[in-house]
């Protein structure tokens, strides 16, 4: 089972969700309100997708490269092409969009999925 943690308050968000109509495909795949998430650990919870694997967390823009993958096409393609790129190169611009998401997209209520 795959738990992808995303920001269901943020439209952003929410529509690379909706846009990746692949993951509703598959089996296995459970979408969650990242305030839902607990991690094991008492730590702060990252202002991040995440996605909880069987024997991994990620965060970052290595769960958005992953979301991508995960819906398969095309958009596999350019998520594994973007892993490319360093992650200290990635992860910064994902802070940066994530830091300035509700600015840059309006928030709305939680659609159903």
């Amino acid at each position: 089972m795959i738990q992808i943690y995303y920001d269901k308050n943020c439209d952003f968000c929410t529509g690379i969700i909706h846009a990746m109509h692949g993951l509703k495909k598959q089996r296995g795949i459970k979408l969650m309100d990242v305030h839902d998430y607990q991690p094991e650990m008492k730590r702060e919870i990252p202002d991040s997708l995440i996605i909880v694997k069987p024997n991994e967390i990620l965060t970052y823009s290595d769960a958005a490269l992953e979301v991508m993958i995960l819906s398969g096409g095309f958009v596999r393609f350019l998520g594994n092409t973007a892993r490319l790129i360093p992650l200290k190169l990635r992860d910064s611009v994902y802070r940066i969009v994530a830091r300035n998401r509700f600015g840059l997209f309006r928030r709305i209520a939680c659609r159903l999925i």
